[in-house]
């Protein structure tokens, strides 16, 4: 769990706009 949390906080970063509403 903790790799995905930092794998996504990194890509967030990257995209946090598209990351967010693939997301959601």
């Amino acid at each position: 769990m903790d790799s995905v949390g930092n794998n996504k906080e990194m890509q967030s970063e990257m995209c946090p706009l598209p990351l967010v509403i693939g997301d959601r």
